[in-house]
């Protein structure tokens, strides 16, 4: 019986550890970059419908979907342009570093009335 009960309790423990938590844009996390620090890989960047402006470079440094409310209700925008350089990181608005594969969906990128060289630069899968 206490094997039994051992065994059932470890793989709970195991199957519990890999569910993904969802980060909330903008009530639970102010940016979407803080929601992106926060969070663990493979968690779920949420964001609500709304214009969100961020502050500089985007980093998407771990496996991720931004997830938005729909193209026409969430908004991202940037209050910086983007360096002309040579496709490099400092090009991009929002970066996909290396060994990372990104999905974003239900959102528009907005960067009108900046100079934007690459609105989504993938160094990733």
């Amino acid at each position: 019986m206490k094997t039994r009960i051992l065994v059932a309790t470890l793989v709970f423990a195991l199957t519990g550890s890999a569910v993904a938590a969802t980060r909330h844009v903008p009530t639970q996390d102010a940016t979407l970059q803080a929601a992106i620090a926060a969070a663990s890989a493979g968690d779920i960047i949420q964001i609500a419908a709304g214009t969100f402006v961020e502050s500089g470079q985007i980093l998407l440094n771990k496996i991720l979907p931004l997830v938005g409310c729909g193209a026409a209700a969430t908004r991202l925008k940037t209050d910086a342009n983007t360096t002309a350089g040579g496709n490099v990181q400092s090009e991009a608005w929002i970066y996909v570093a290396a060994g990372v594969s990104a999905k974003i969906s239900g959102l528009t990128l907005d960067g009108t009335g900046k100079q934007i060289h690459h609105a989504v630069q993938s160094r990733g899968d």
